[in-house]
């Protein structure tokens, strides 16, 4: 079974002060990526060889294109850059009125979209925002401190070694 890392990008790979502010500072991109962040998913890639699919609002900036996102990937320092993204559902919930309830829904339905055409993947999901529709996949990050939080990547490690 091939693993697959779901990806979120704000909050996850570019880390957010207390106050949600982001790191001061643009490369050609954005935000630079967190270089702590940057070594853990370096770490994981190494060692498990993950499927990288970008579930982040990114993926509508970057128009859906693997390569441009690759591009960022890279100039951040990552062995790699993403295979592909969770589809576009933002249709769906459109009328919901509260921004952050109406975020966390499209993000869980475009997940699930593509965790159910994915069967077959060991599939970990690795977000700041609470999705807890799949506990068992689902490894939920503190912004401030992203993918080098110490949990998610032992969490990460712990999911990908039981394949």
């Amino acid at each position: 079974m091939s693993n697959c890392l779901i990806l979120d990008i704000d909050g996850v790979m570019i880390t957010h002060k207390a106050d949600g502010e982001k790191p001061a500072g643009n490369n050609k991109y954005g935000p630079p990526f967190d270089k702590a962040c940057v070594e853990v998913l370096n770490n994981i890639i190494q060692q498990f060889d993950p499927q990288i699919i970008v579930s982040s609002d990114w993926k509508e900036v970057m128009l859906y294109d693997t390569k441009l996102f690759g591009e960022v990937f890279i100039a951040n320092g990552v062995l790699k850059g993403p295979d592909g993204f969770t589809p576009d559902l933002r249709f769906k919930y459109h009328l919901m009125f509260d921004p952050f309830q109406k975020k966390i829904k499209t993000r869980e339905a475009e997940i699930k979209a593509f965790v159910n055409r994915n069967y077959d993947k060991n599939i970990v999901i690795v977000d700041d925002l609470p999705l807890f529709f799949y506990p068992n996949k689902f490894i939920q990050c503190k912004a401030d401190k992203g993918l080098a939080q110490k949990k998610v990547a032992k969490s990460i490690a712990k999911i990908f070694g039981n394949s």
